[in-house]
């Protein structure tokens, strides 16, 4: 049984993904209604036309929208009781809040989310405040005080070096030396890990 999903773009429906059975990969087509009159791509990889995107092309795209952070991706699965491979069926659970402006949702439930604009609720700058306040005292899946840069000793390399792909060695000035640092030619090296950041907004319950 083929699964559908539409694709939204600035509140615009401009084409369905689409796979044929939950094992299988996905492929993309643009609605011939925005063919019409639409110009602006999903992405710069997928342009507007007639003929439908296979999934080598697509699968990328849809991977790029969801968390990077293997255990933010396997939380949310495991959350949600879905597979932490299947990009599909975990765009059709959260696809109502990806980066920018696409979304993604089950034909049956477009409706909802378009009127999902009435129950935004405005949010004090002090509430805004206290919201971030607590998530610095609270430990997320796979963002350690490492990962983050934000160990003791680790401040001053933070704030020279950003961290590159996960494993590469940097040269930075040395911090105070601590267990993890390693001195060597009047520089620490430190192995730096980077904490990729999450592509949406968690569902009631997840956690970034």
């Amino acid at each position: 049984m083929t699964e559908t999903l539409l694709v939204v773009l600035h509140g615009e429906v401009v084409g369905e993904l689409e796979r044929a059975t939950p094992h299988s990969e996905p492929i993309f087509r643009y609605s011939t209604a925005y063919l019409a009159s639409g110009t602006v791509p999903l992405s710069l990889r997928l342009p507007p036309r007639a003929e439908a995107y296979p999934a080598r092309l697509v699968t990328p795209y849809i991977e790029g929208l969801l968390p990077e952070n293997e255990a933010t991706r396997n939380d949310w699965a495991s959350r949600l009781r879905l597979a932490n491979s299947d990009a599909f069926s975990l765009l059709s659970r959260m696809g109502w809040d990806c980066p920018g402006a696409v979304q993604f949702t089950p034909p049956d439930k477009i409706n909802t989310m378009r009127a999902r604009g009435s129950m935004l609720r405005p949010v004090s700058e002090r509430k805004i405040g206290d919201r971030l306040r607590a998530l610095g005292r609270t430990r997320h899946p796979g963002h350690s005080r490492m990962s983050t840069g934000h160990s003791p000793g680790n401040r001053a390399s933070s704030r020279s070096s950003r961290a590159t792909a996960a494993g590469t060695a940097r040269q930075v000035p040395p911090p105070r030396p601590t267990s993890s640092s390693r001195v060597s030619g009047g520089c620490v090296t430190r192995r730096l890990w980077s904490t990729p950041p999450c592509a949406l907004r968690p569902w009631p319950g997840l956690r970034w």
